[in-house]
């Protein structure tokens, strides 16, 4: 006899799958200003612009295009559904699971 519900006892061990890596190739990439087709398609919102990281001599204007990036921020949101991946015109982002 089979118990179900919430009363069933689990007898599989559980199984815990590690985020998918996301990997945006800067090079590529035409820059948050321009495109932003990945943060617009993800329905996780795992996408977000970000400033540059600047050296402590180096000035930047916030109206450049290279003053921002956009970044994978949230990446235990991603569930490695390619959206981004399908939807960048510049193939800048890979979307893989680690091991595979």
């Amino acid at each position: 006899m089979a118990f179900v519900g919430a009363n069933a006892l689990r007898t599989e061990p559980w199984i815990y799958l590690k985020p998918p890596k996301i990997e945006i190739d800067y090079r590529k990439c035409s820059g948050p200003l321009q495109c932003r087709c990945c943060q617009t398609v993800c329905p996780q919102a795992v996408f977000f612009v970000d400033t540059v990281t600047v050296v402590r001599s180096q000035k930047i204007d916030p109206n450049e295009s290279d003053a921002y990036k956009i970044k994978a921020r949230f990446r235990d949101r991603c569930t490695a559904c390619d959206k981004c991946v399908q939807a960048c015109p510049e193939a800048a982002i890979k979307v893989y699971t680690p091991g595979t």
